[in-house]
């Protein structure tokens, strides 16, 4: 019979393995699509932005980089109450994010097409869903050359596969 310790050190071993595990082969083929975004996403979204909605509101989202700089934060309608948000993260070439969606879930979405100045990512699980809610599926950042203006695209799908786009154009807070 094993000793406790060595069931630990197994047991551990498994998680350590599974962890690796579960990054999509799809995302390690087009992981270095986003060589080189990481830093201009980081060092270009960073601080505060406005826009209106389309019903006509005043939308306000604010980026920050997190941990050294190794993650950056996407807070919507920060301290409203109904703030949701979004953590992107280098990993290796590829950059991920996850989604913490107002709804309850959370999608993952990964760097899967980047070009002059647009990175788009798409998901590969979601967690936390219920049938009753849509949930984000493709995001598209489009950056401007002077940093005054960003594009956000993002793609919700219901449980039945139907999709809304959205774009909002944010203005940078001076």
């Amino acid at each position: 019979m094993a000793s406790p310790r060595l069931a630990l050190v197994g047991v551990l071993g498994l998680l350590v393995i599974g962890c690796g595990a579960s990054r999509p082969a799809e995302l390690v083929a087009r992981a270095s699509v986003a060589d080189g975004w990481w830093p201009r996403l980081r060092e270009g979204l960073t601080g505060e932005w406005t826009t209106t909605t389309p019903s006509g509101r005043p939308l306000t989202v604010r980026y920050r980089a997190l941990s050294r700089g190794s993650a950056l934060a996407q807070a919507w309608a920060p301290g409203t109450g109904g703030e949701t948000l979004t953590v992107l993260h280098p990993d290796g070439d590829a950059i991920l994010l996850t989604h913490y969606c107002g709804q309850g879930n959370q999608a993952r979405l990964a760097a899967v097409e980047a070009t002059g100045d647009a990175v788009r990512f798409e998901r590969f699980e979601v967690t936390n869903a219920t049938p009753e809610q849509s949930v984000l599926t493709v995001l598209t950042l489009r950056l401007a050359a002077d940093g005054a203006t960003h594009e956000h695209v993002e793609t919700y799908e219901d449980a039945e596969g139907h999709a809304e786009t959205t774009t909002l154009v944010f203005h940078r807070v001076q």
